[in-house]
């Protein structure tokens, strides 16, 4: 588990610095992002359209394990120039690369 929260950072610093290739390298093919704010994306060409659409935002924690065993990240992004506290929690495969990010308020 140690290492999944290490790409969960990974992911969290390369998307915030818009390194959207290495983004797509942590990404299992069967990858699926749901966000309350921006919708269903799947599929890599699925997360290259919302890495394309979609701009890095907000301040965000170091990875952790959550009560569920899933890896989150907490944040806060602003929505129409209000502070909103945020989670990401993130799914893996057994090879350690990401198939499920859920973004939602926290």
């Amino acid at each position: 588990m140690a290492s999944n929260v290490a790409t969960a950072d990974a992911y969290m610093a390369a998307r915030l610095a818009n390194k959207n290739d290495e983004v797509l390298s942590m990404l299992a093919p069967s990858i699926v992002l749901t966000s309350s704010r921006d919708g269903t994306y799947s599929g890599l060409d699925g997360m290259k359209t919302y890495l394309s659409k979609v701009s890095p935002t907000g301040t965000w924690q170091p990875a952790s394990l959550s009560a569920d065993g899933k890896v989150e990240i907490l944040g806060t992004v602003k929505v129409m120039m209000v502070p909103v506290s945020v989670k990401a929690k993130f799914g893996f495969d057994d090879a350690g690369k990401i198939t499920t990010i859920d973004v939602g308020r926290k």
